[in-house]
């Protein structure tokens, strides 16, 4: 289910301490490719954009697309690592805090 970003709420996020299939549900109510054109290209060079700007300034979006982008690599490169930590699970998990951090904020 797609959840548009302007109507995203505490309530969709999954909990800190969710399984990783939680997460990565999560991850997928956004489609990136569909919010920067639909261009696999355009994607690619939006999400590079994106990874070398500060976490802190990113739009909730564009934290959004990142999340998206990390899910991503994270099917194309088997799922995870059954015998040692997962860096993309990880980079998931802090992306969805900034989102969470970002919604908190906006309600202020």
């Amino acid at each position: 289910m797609l959840i548009p970003t302007d109507e995203l709420t505490l309530d969709d996020l999954p909990r800190a301490d969710c399984a990783n299939s939680e997460l990565i549900r999560f991850a997928r109510t956004l489609d990136g490719y569909a919010e920067v054109g639909g261009d696999m290209a355009d994607f690619n060079s939006y999400v590079d954009a994106l990874r070398d700007r500060p976490r802190d300034d990113l739009a909730l979006t564009d934290l959004r697309i990142l999340l998206f982008a990390t899910q991503r690599a994270h099917y194309f490169q088997g799922g995870g690592w059954p015998d040692r930590p997962d860096p993309l699970m990880g980079e998931m998990r802090h992306l969805t805090d900034l989102i969470r951090t970002q919604l908190r904020t906006n309600m202020e």
